[in-house]
């Protein structure tokens, strides 16, 4: 039988999946990677879900392929993508 408790988890994945084109589109990328997961977070919040985010290298100094990266690592994105997604954490 189904459970009619509601669900206290949430993932999302929603973020442009191509860095190199997110200069093509800033108020775009600034929408999905920020303001769209701030949306989710307060939705996620008020109703006590857990949200979970996925990270990106881009968040970093370095090139992506130079991860794993710590938990501790110095954030300092390089790129518009990188930016948005780093905010993105932030909101979330």
């Amino acid at each position: 039988m189904p459970s009619t408790q509601p669900s206290t988890k949430q993932t999302t994945r929603d973020a442009n999946r191509s860095p190199e084109n997110s200069n093509d589109d800033p108020d775009g990328t600034h929408a999905l990677h920020i303001a769209a997961t701030r949306r989710v977070a307060l939705a996620a919040r008020s109703r006590s879900i857990l949200l979970i985010y996925i990270s990106t290298g881009y968040i970093f100094a370095g090139k992506p392929d130079h991860s794993p990266y710590e938990a501790d690592a110095v954030i300092n994105p390089t790129s518009l993508y990188g930016r948005t997604r780093s905010a993105g954490e932030k909101a979330a």
